[in-house]
């Protein structure tokens, strides 16, 4: 299965570096620039694929929507995106395997659109060694946070996401 991010039209840099450091963070993924393509006709052709499509408002990307079959699986309404540049952290290496840590049910719905392991673990440091990208999703006070976590030495190598609502495709 191949996972496919792609933006909305004329994508401003901040949004262009976030898909490329969420490129780097799952594995068996891949950037599409579909230019004046419309999704329905890349979803069309991506029937057994997982197409991510990243939306921007102010130049900052602001909801993620994963589709999975050409349907929408799951759409995510961003609050704020930390980029490893904000944290300065330099990450080359891409992910050969990832896991997902959380026990809320986003942290279950994200790992299934995605196709990944949940672990309902509260720990990642349980994890350590298991995996080169640890997907760590908490809950907060006004939703959820999302940040990538190195498996190894448990230290960013991805982007850090606020969540503020999550709307799950009924089946």
């Amino acid at each position: 299965m191949m996972i496919l991010l792609t933006t909305s039209r004329n994508p401003s840099q901040r949004t262009r570096r976030f898909i490329n450091e969420l490129i780097k963070c799952i594995p068996g993924s891949a950037k599409l620039n579909r230019g004046k393509t419309p999704l329905r006709l890349l979803l069309g052709r991506s029937i057994g694929d997982t197409v991510i499509q990243v939306i921007e408002r102010s130049g900052n990307p602001a909801v993620i929507n994963v589709y999975r079959g050409g349907r929408l699986e799951i759409g995510v309404e961003l609050r704020g995106v930390k980029l490893l540049q904000d944290m300065h952290v330099v990450r080359h290496r891409p992910a050969s395997s990832l896991v997902m840590v959380g026990t809320a049910w986003v942290a279950d719905a994200l790992s299934q659109a995605l196709g990944v392991q949940l672990y309902p673990s509260a720990d990642p440091g349980e994890l350590r060694g298991v995996s080169d990208v640890i997907a760590v999703i908490v809950g907060t006070w006004d939703g959820w946070r999302l940040e990538f976590l190195d498996g190894f030495d448990l230290g960013p190598c991805g982007p850090a996401i606020n969540i503020s609502s999550v709307e799950a495709a009924a089946r």
